[in-house]
């Protein structure tokens, strides 16, 4: 892997065509990346945002590049999780 958020962009790309959406906790995702979210993930809504210049943003770039983009999150430290929609 090159990037921390590669796993991530592997397993969303492998979701069969038919998966419109996904939905993965925070706890869910720290497992498929293999390490934990940032608190900015938690405290800043913009941590999700789908971003056009992808340069600085490598989660964003992740889940756009495997053809999603955040469709909603729910920011708590516990029990977050984020909904990824097919683009």
């Amino acid at each position: 892997m090159k990037y921390k958020y590669d796993p991530l962009e592997i397993y969303l790309r492998n979701k069969p065509k038919s998966d419109n959406e996904v939905r993965l906790s925070f706890r869910e995702i720290e497992s498929i990346i293999g390490a934990q979210l940032p608190p900015a993930s938690i405290k800043h809504r913009p941590w999700w945002v789908n971003q056009k210049n992808l340069q600085n943003r490598p989660q964003a770039k992740a889940w756009q590049n495997a053809g999603f983009i955040v469709e909603s999150v729910q920011q708590k430290a516990n029990s977050g999780s984020v909904n990824f929609k097919r683009k």
